[in-house]
């Protein structure tokens, strides 16, 4: 048992490889997840926080018999560096337009090109697709794919205590329909493909379908389950199932998280099980061949309900998110004031006083880790670990990402990127131009117009395009659907978003400029999508959020004409948006 107050990650490597080698593992993958391919996983339950000390929300590791390495996309390059020991982990930092796995792949291809070998794996944080590719790319090099319950890390660090919490009910007021509405819209996909049964895995369409919220998981208003929709019941598994209130439909059974696989074998053996192979685990998938059902993978119908918010749902959000506007607008007023009178502020106090605010404004959690980053800290993408001894100071670049829950268990997510000072403080001419150009995406992001039809990858360029006329790019996706989960999908504004944009969909637009010796300066809206104006067939961007710029930081003469027109409607906005929620859309 270690003692020591920082673990030792050179002795849990060493102890893992002594698993591997009694399996007689060439390698093992240790994936950033959980069982239910959560993003967000407490540290206290992660198998890769435990034996690496990486912390951010996507990573994966794979460790060998002599080497091991940290694979993290552009957010979390400067992250990675900062966190984990180059003696043991070798960080491949991925670059934008490629995936974590088929990074992963290639090293795999790259250690054992031609040499039989043996990969362990945790069934319970694959998704079957990403382990099909897996298991396909292995299967070309004649490698063994060895699958692994409990994981050899779990092994070595031995059983813990999961966290539970409350479970409570919103009222369909919010959301726009009942639970018997959605579960009723459900049945009829499943009657038209010929299934059964129905697995869900994916916490935020479980939170979705049932119309209840948790706070056991970090930044989530979800709760662990798994559930299981026949044609006249919806069984929600869960730990502690008492602990939950009563659902607004009879319909939904509780029960405990361990008794799910008896409904399985209580069902006749020729039942047919359906699920998204891109959210349920293999796992999953082992357990219902071995019990003999006839499976049908299709994309999850859920995830298109969910992404398209109604009327409701939108109006409830938007309240939320002026909220957030207010608790941020809060912030930065405090912290200006705080160093103009020459009081010391850190980014771990002025990220506690965000947290703080947020709090007395109603929220129940936040919705990720606050990023806090003072000067050249501004150019780590997700600065997630505020230092105690930066203090802040007035005249240099204060970058606040931050967000939070509130009543109805939807995400807000805001960044603002400031000058430090009172109102007499100027900006330099670098920072304004550097403001003024990513300022110039989000307007383009923003103020899109597009015929009906149009990707997510399509609304990523015209945002970039302002950015790469002044000769800059971000390591990053432009946006992310925001929802039950800060990050849902769809949509996906990137330049892998292959899933076209629709009214309701409420996502990110936050372009970014980060440089090692300067800082970083993002910008991040929420938006939603509405028919436009003047086009038949086309669609609009339309912000959700209104939390002022700072003027300090705009070199008007950057501006074309039509952004300035652009810039005095949202100064308008953000001047009513917390007496009165704009809501043109819902007229």
């Amino acid at each position: 048992m270690e003692t020591d107050q920082k673990p030792d990650y050179s002795l849990r490597v060493r102890l893992v490889r002594n698993k591997m080698t009694e399996k007689n593992l060439s390698g093992l993958i240790v994936r950033g997840t959980d069982r239910f391919l959560n993003e967000y996983v407490p540290e206290s339950e992660s198998t890769r926080v435990w034996v690496s000390g990486f912390s951010g929300s996507a990573g994966d590791l794979f460790i060998t018999l002599r080497d091991a390495f940290l694979f993290v996309d552009g957010r979390y390059h400067l992250q990675a560096e900062h966190q984990v020991d180059p003696k043991i982990f070798k960080i491949e930092k991925v670059p934008l337009g490629t995936s974590l796995e088929k990074a992963l792949i290639q090293k795999i291809k790259d250690l054992f090109p031609a040499t039989p070998a043996r990969i362990g794996f945790e069934p319970d944080r694959f998704s079957i697709e990403t382990f099909d590719r897996l298991k396909k790319s292995a299967e070309k090099l004649k490698i063994e794919t060895v699958p692994l319950t409990p994981s050899l890390v779990e092994e070595v660090r031995g059983p813990i205590k999961e966290k539970t919490g409350k479970i409570w009910k919103i009222s369909p007021s919010l959301t726009g329909f009942p639970a018997a509405q959605k579960l009723a819209r459900l049945r009829e996909f499943m009657s038209f493909n010929g299934i059964d049964l129905w697995f869900v895995q994916t916490l935020d369409e479980i939170a979705y379908m049932t119309n209840l919220r948790g706070n056991e998981i970090p930044y989530q208003a979800t709760f662990k389950s798994l559930v299981l929709v026949t044609s006249d019941r919806c069984y929600v598994a869960l730990p502690e199932p008492e602990r939950a209130e009563n659902p607004e439909l009879k319909e939904l059974t509780l029960i405990d998280i361990d008794d799910w696989k008896n409904i399985l074998k209580n069902s006749e053996k020729n039942r047919t099980v359906g699920y998204d192979p891109s959210t349920t685990t293999e796992a999953i998938r082992m357990i219902l061949v071995s019990h003999s059902f006839k499976t049908i993978p299709l994309p999850s119908p859920i995830a298109t309900m969910k992404a398209n918010k109604t009327p409701e749902e939108l109006t409830h959000m938007i309240k939320a998110f002026a909220k957030a506007d207010q608790v941020v607008n809060k912030a930065k007023h405090w912290l200006c004031r705080k160093t103009s009178s020459g009081e010391k502020i850190s980014e771990t106090r002025f990220a506690e006083k965000v947290a703080k605010l947020f709090k007395q404004s109603g929220a129940f959690s936040l919705s990720f880790h606050i990023i806090s980053a003072a000067g050249k800290n501004g150019a780590v993408i997700h600065y997630s670990n505020p230092d105690p001894d930066r203090m802040i100071s007035n005249g240099e670049l204060m970058l606040l990402d931050t967000g939070a829950y509130y009543e109805g268990g939807y995400a807000t997510d805001l960044t603002r990127t400031f000058l430090v000072g009172d109102s007499k403080t100027k900006g330099t001419e670098e920072q304004k131009k550097i403001f003024t150009t990513v300022l110039k995406g989000a307007i383009a992001g923003m103020d899109a117009g597009f015929p009906k039809g149009t990707s997510g990858a399509a609304l990523d360029a015209i945002v970039r395009a302002p950015l790469w006329k002044a000769g800059y790019n971000y390591n990053h996706g432009t946006g992310h659907g925001v929802g039950i989960n800060v990050h849902e999908s769809p949509p996906r504004i990137s330049s892998q978003g292959d899933s076209i944009l629709e009214k309701g969909h409420v996502f990110s637009i936050e372009p970014g400029i980060y440089l090692s010796e300067f800082g970083g300066v993002r910008i991040e809206n929420l938006c939603t999508v509405i028919d436009h104006p003047k086009y038949p067939d086309w669609l609009t961007v339309t912000p959700l959020t209104f939390s002022p710029l700072d003027e300090r930081l705009i070199d008007h003469s950057l501006l074309s004409r039509e952004e300035k027109k652009w810039l005095r409607w949202y100064k308008n906005q953000s001047k009513i948006s917390h007496i009165s929620p704009p809501l043109p859309f819902l007229a």
